[in-house]
């Protein structure tokens, strides 16, 4: 498979490596839990499209169940015990990502959970709906919403087959972060598309908190749109993950496609994640 592409995938790129740098630092310096790097890896320089394409031959060479997630999160005291054999394995192979998955999965099956962290350019806190309860009054709903591609649900759920750990999907806003289980917004889903008309189907959404939607996508490799289904989960059925006590940094930068087109975009960097201690609570009941 070819690597994605496009100026609009190296934006999403650049911005959601802003909000996994912010989710791993606060849980690293907040937290007894560590989190690591496992998947795809949004650190590396992809405005050098040579160097995408090499590390994206090397990553569909080692991504084996399904699809990765993007981190991994241990407990500190475990995590301590092999921390200097993963920085061996890191350094001969380039980076976490391309660590083959023979080698990760002693470690995967030493982890507490995994994580899938998204970015939503939007101040959660000003959303209109964000404090409304379930069931919703309404479907077109302006609030801040955990967003999955079904495509994505049913890779991850392969991978959650494999190593049988729960994988939470984080959508980082401006100022808030919300947190929800991956289990739980399939199993919403299931049950939205087992309703037998579109009347019952819609009552289900409200009822579940879910929006299960298809919306157009211009595909990351061949530039083609095409209709994906998406969930969509309001925050009613989720949980707060985390304030942004210190707001980011936001530059405007520029990008050049080879064809001179030009786009601007805002680049993301700093701020500092306060965890809600409910999440600590949750992942520390996953150990006992």
């Amino acid at each position: 498979m070819p690597p994605p592409r496009g100026l609009d995938f190296l934006i999403r790129n650049e911005q959601g490596r802003w909000a996994e740098e912010l989710v791993i630092e606060a849980i690293n310096n907040e937290t007894d839990f560590k989190a690591v790097r496992y998947g795809i890896s949004r650190a590396v320089m992809v405005e050098n499209y040579g160097k995408w394409v090499e590390y994206w031959r090397k990553y569909q060479s080692v991504e084996k169940y399904g699809k990765r997630p993007n981190v991994l999160v241990f407990h500190k005291n475990t995590f301590r015990a092999f921390e200097e054999e993963l920085r061996r394995y890191s350094n001969s192979f380039g980076d976490e990502s391309l660590i083959p998955e023979e080698i990760w999965e002693s470690y995967v099956r030493k982890s507490i959970c995994a994580l899938e962290v998204e970015m939503s350019l939007w101040r959660a806190s000003k959303m209109p709906d964000k404090g409304m309860k379930l069931p919703l009054r309404k479907l077109n709903v302006i609030a801040p919403m955990i967003w999955v591609k079904e495509e994505d649900a049913i890779k991850l759920e392969n991978w959650i087959r494999r190593y049988g750990k729960p994988i939470y999907v984080i959508q980082v806003f401006y100022d808030l972060a919300y947190i929800a289980q991956l289990k739980l917004i399939i199993d919403k889903a299931n049950r939205i598309k087992s309703a037998q008309n579109e009347e019952m189907r819609k009552v289900l959404m409200k009822r579940e908190g879910l929006i299960v939607e298809s919306q157009k996508y211009a595909d990351e490799v061949t530039g083609v749109t095409t209709t994906k289904t998406v969930y969509r989960l309001h925050p009613a059925a989720a949980m707060l993950f985390g304030e942004l006590i210190e707001p980011p940094k936001i530059n405007v930068e520029v990008l050049e496609d080879k064809n001179g087109k030009i786009i601007p975009f805002l680049r993301f960097s700093d701020g500092k994640l306060k965890i809600n201690p409910e999440v600590i609570k949750m992942w520390s009941s996953l150990m006992s």
